[in-house]
């Protein structure tokens, strides 16, 4: 269809021209003016059909010369109007972080820092820097007062993000909760592990404790009670305290043998009172790679708890 209006556009162009050379050839008068007079209309009123010979990019070319470079600007316009919207909608969101952290900033108080005097189970202590910071309703105590209550060296250290309480040679954590440290309990006799899901708590003078195991009845058992423990050759010494479980099924209040097993050589042995409420144990391990806690003679059920290694 395209191609048939072209010719038909071709065939039209030569029937003007034809006529016009018609009209020039009768024309007594053939100077340059009647030339001109006769042929530039044609030729103005024909350029657009000219054009639809070429194809349509070079007409298109010739009748807007500088048409890819406005295009080629509209594309650059459009890609520059989604960056500044983009821009806009980060300045945007910006924006509105700073409103909310100003004003959260708004609603907080400035720090209330004051001296006070420090009193240590009811005695007077005379001490520098007790100072006390009071913040949003929270209390902030300067370390000279842990010093002072404690007795002992406050140490920060920045690098670890950690604050040290104690004399050490060096900051570092080199003590370890039994509970922190997973199956360090892993076989025994007559032996409950409260580190284990299933088991809650026992009492031990009337308080409860979560953490720890507990030995029963060794009387009647050649063997005792006792619990295993996989110290793998990583500690020097083991803490805990030890004490009768309150227990209602049972009538028994018998003192208790203990044995001390490192990597199966008896190591020491105490006598445990049932009376007592409890009694605090330091036992050397000296990394050896196996524990064997043993309790003989005794009706009653003893609780380990507040068990602490030292590396």
């Amino acid at each position: 269809m395209g191609n048939a209006i072209r010719f038909g556009y071709y065939g039209l162009v030569v029937i003007v021209v034809g006529m016009l050379g018609y009209k020039f050839y009768k024309s007594e008068d053939r100077n340059f003016s009647k030339t001109v007079e006769i042929f530039l209309p044609m030729f103005v009123a024909l350029a657009p059909i000219l054009l639809t010979i070429l194809p349509t990019e070079k007409a298109i070319e010739v009748a807007f010369p500088d048409v890819e470079k406005y295009i080629n600007r509209a594309d650059d316009l459009e890609k520059e109007n989604k960056e500044l919207s983009e821009n806009i909608v980060n300045l945007q969101k910006e924006s509105t972080k700073m409103k909310n952290k100003n004003k959260l900033l708004g609603e907080k108080k400035y720090a209330e820092i004051s001296d006070t005097e420090l009193v240590v189970d009811g005695l007077m202590v005379k001490a520098k820097n007790n100072l006390v910071a009071n913040v949003d309703g929270d209390h902030y105590y300067h370390e000279n007062i842990l010093k002072n209550v404690t007795g002992k060296e406050i140490q920060y250290d920045d690098d670890q993000n950690k604050i040290f309480i104690g004399n050490q040679e060096i900051n570092k954590i080199n003590k370890i909760k039994f509970e922190d440290v997973k199956k360090l309990l892993y076989s025994g006799k007559n032996e409950i592990n409260y580190e284990e899901e299933e088991n809650d708590s026992f009492l031990v003078a009337g308080k409860e404790q979560k953490h720890g195991f507990v030995l029963t009845n060794s009387k009647y058992s050649r063997e005792g009670s006792y619990g295993l423990f996989n110290l793998d050759g990583k500690y020097s010494k083991i803490e805990f305290d030890i004490g009768k479980v309150d227990d209602s099924n049972s009538s028994y209040i018998e003192d208790a043998k203990m044995k001390i097993f490192l990597d199966n050589e008896l190591s020491e042995e105490h006598k445990i009172s049932a009376e007592l409420a409890d009694t605090h144990f330091e036992i050397p391990v000296n990394n050896s790679k196996s524990l064997k806690i043993l309790l003989t003679d005794s009706g009653s059920n003893f609780g380990f708890y507040n068990i602490v290694l030292t590396k």
